[in-house]
């Protein structure tokens, strides 16, 4: 019923708003705000919503989301729990009211996040790159299902990539040798690496006189 309630209330003030007429501008439809994502808190004292703008700069064109609170016991106005440029979504309670999750896009892939109700910044709980999409608490608020997107090949391939890029290469040098029966062996020596780091290692030999 408060869900309902809200959502005539909004609907009667974009009745009474100025841009309200027969002929709408592209210009005036991108400016429509949109209410969506309604959740009431644990105690029926609050409410959480998502709303949706249009972002237009030179280099984007998209619609982002951002949530927002409601005190329904009170005539303070929404409070805005997230801003940006980065889509916020699926705003959602814990089951004991003291946490609000919610979906964003702030490192450049969807990720979920929790923020204390009590004040406080937003804490990032997962980093995946294929994104987060759905998810719901458990009852006892211990726990959070949520459904994740296998990586692609090319995600994997990154990921490997960017890992061996942050390994630096130890020093080296040529260094000759010979046999036991007296052929000549070159090769590369690896020197002055870190003890217990992860380096990748060289080697490249060659017996005079064999292909």
């Amino acid at each position: 019923m408060k869900n309902f309630v809200f959502c005539l209330f909004l609907f009667s003030i974009a009745a009474r708003s100025p841009t309200a007429q027969s002929n709408w501008s592209p210009e005036q439809c991108l400016k429509l705000k949109n209410i969506a994502g309604t959740v009431v808190s644990p105690d029926g004292t609050k409410l959480l919503y998502a709303e949706r703008e249009a972002l237009m700069t030179d280099d984007r064109s998209e619609y982002i989301n951002q949530i927002w609170l409601v005190d329904l016991k009170a005539t303070n106005k929404p409070v805005q729990l997230t801003r940006g440029d980065k889509n916020n979504i699926q705003p959602t309670w814990s089951p004991d009211g003291q946490w609000i999750s919610f979906v964003s896009n702030r490192d450049g892939n969807n990720n979920l996040y929790l923020l204390p109700v009590a004040g406080g910044e937003s804490e990032k709980v997962t980093d995946v790159k294929s994104g987060v999409g759905s998810y719901k608490w458990s009852r006892n608020g211990q726990a959070i299902a949520m459904l994740i997107a296998d990586p692609t090949p090319e995600d994997e391939e990154k990921n490997i990539t960017s890992e061996w890029a942050s390994i630096p290469l130890p020093k080296t040098k040529v260094i000759k040798w010979k046999s036991t029966d007296g052929q000549e062996i070159q090769g590369l020596l690896t020197y002055n690496y870190i003890a217990g780091t992860n380096v990748p290692f060289l080697l490249n030999s060659k017996l005079k006189g064999y292909s």
